[in-house]
């Protein structure tokens, strides 16, 4: 089972704190690469935005989601549909 999976599975369950935390080991793991991937790391930012949505935490979750614009409008075209995913 992937991370991916396995926090799909949590969120499915409704443990969100469970997933919001698999998403910030991710997004840890990411961000210390040697070499980093901004869109990998945007990916992880918009999980665990979404998931501290979810939970209710809508200043934690701000943060993130800016952040994952941020590297977004950097990394993609103009006209990307990426650009504003969560």
């Amino acid at each position: 089972m992937t991370v991916a999976a396995l926090v799909r599975l949590l969120e499915g369950l409704g443990d969100f704190e469970a997933a919001a935390e698999a998403y910030g080991d991710t997004l840890e793991c990411r961000r210390e690469r040697p070499l980093r991937e901004p869109l990998e790391i945007a990916e992880s930012l918009a999980r665990l935005g979404e998931t501290q949505l979810r939970q209710g935490d809508h200043i934690a979750a701000e943060e993130l989601l800016r952040e994952c614009l941020r590297l977004r409008e950097a990394n993609l075209a103009v006209d990307d549909w990426r650009i504003g995913e969560v």
